[in-house]
């Protein structure tokens, strides 16, 4: 900013700071200050009576839009416990329209899954679906020592997945959310038959977390809470009349612990490549960019949609450990 000018005992309005801050975190005051730690003590609009020469301070303070960045991840990529990405498992391909995407391929020690809906309003059955099949991963150990009687936790590759059939077999073709989905399986419910094939072991408890619904502000926050816990990751996205759901299985954070990138499965894009121009390629995971704007989350992701896709829920899901311990030492849920 240039100097202000004036003569002894003349007043000044104060005019507002136009400073570029370096760290999106930050924005300037509304106003000056007299020392370098002082607060906004002019603020803009008020008139000082000028005595002699005067420094003022632009003061910068935390932006509450920007707030909210990863103290414990900075520019690193976190996945789900359980996850193995490497970069040959990526692989560079084209959309018919020309443009390159990135997809990594799933090998047998990937960790991930991407059950296929079809043309059905399942998305959530799917992210569910995906969810246990980790899920069964994850709890191997246990899973050895219980009589488990549902249908095979075996993936079959190209979005094939008895545990997804099971659910269309108990549930209409209609919207649902993941979390019910996720609980039916796990302890059953009053008002969809099947399903309570863990009930012994967890009772009435669900397994899920539902968090804040996602701003620029607990964004990065809620990822990094869910990913430390070694917990599967479930976005509800899209606009609400038209809600989907999709399955992060990682999350890259910036330099700042905000998160700049997402690695998510997709049940609605198709099981193989053919739509893209690879028939027999087994679609996959992808990284779509996150976009911050108005306070809000988005993602862009040009496979299934040439707009910024909005993000509006968050859930996780555990493994349900301290549960299963619980239940082989005798101690296990009764109600």
């Amino acid at each position: 900013m240039a100097p202000l000018y004036a003569r002894p005992g003349q007043e000044v309005c104060i005019p507002a700071p136009v400073f570029k801050s370096l760290s999106p975190l930050y924005k300037c005051g509304d106003g000056f200050g007299t020392t370098p730690t002082d607060y906004v003590s002019y603020p803009t609009g008020r008139y000082f009576s000028v005595q002699e020469d005067t420094v003022f301070y632009a003061i910068w303070l935390p932006d509450p839009d920007y707030s909210g960045g990863s103290l414990r991840y900075r520019d690193t990529d976190v996945w789900v416990d359980g996850i193995s990405v490497g970069a040959d498992d990526w692989k560079e391909l084209k959309y018919l329209t020309g443009e390159n995407f990135f997809m990594a391929v799933r090998n047998e020690n990937s960790g991930w899954y991407d059950v296929y809906q079809g043309f059905k309003n399942y998305c959530w059955a799917a992210c569910a679906s995906n969810a246990f099949h980790w899920w069964f991963d994850r709890n191997k150990s246990y899973l050895e020592r219980y009589t488990y009687s549902g249908p095979s936790s075996l993936y079959g590759g190209f979005g094939k997945s008895d545990i997804y059939d099971y659910f269309t077999r108990f549930w209409p073709n209609e919207g649902g959310y993941p979390p019910a989905g996720f609980n039916w399986f796990l302890i059953g419910n009053s008002t969809v038959e099947g399903g309570a094939f863990f009930k012994d072991v967890f009772g009435n408890t669900g397994l899920q977390t539902e968090y804040t619904t996602p701003k620029q502000n607990n964004f990065s926050l809620s990822l990094e809470k869910a990913l430390s816990a070694g917990e599967i990751i479930v976005l509800q996205v899209g606009e609400e009349q038209f809600a989907h759901a999709v399955t992060l299985w990682g999350a890259r954070f910036d330099k700042d612990g905000f998160v700049d990138r997402i690695y998510i499965t997709d049940s609605a894009t198709t099981a193989d490549g053919e739509s893209f121009g690879y028939p027999g390629q087994e679609m996959g995971l992808i990284r779509p960019y996150v976009i911050y704007s108005g306070g809000n989350v988005y993602y862009s992701d040009k496979m299934t949609n040439a707009n910024p896709i909005p993000v509006y829920k968050i859930w996780s899901f555990s493994t349900g450990e301290k549960y299963w311990e619980a239940y082989f030492s005798g101690n296990g849920s009764q109600d």
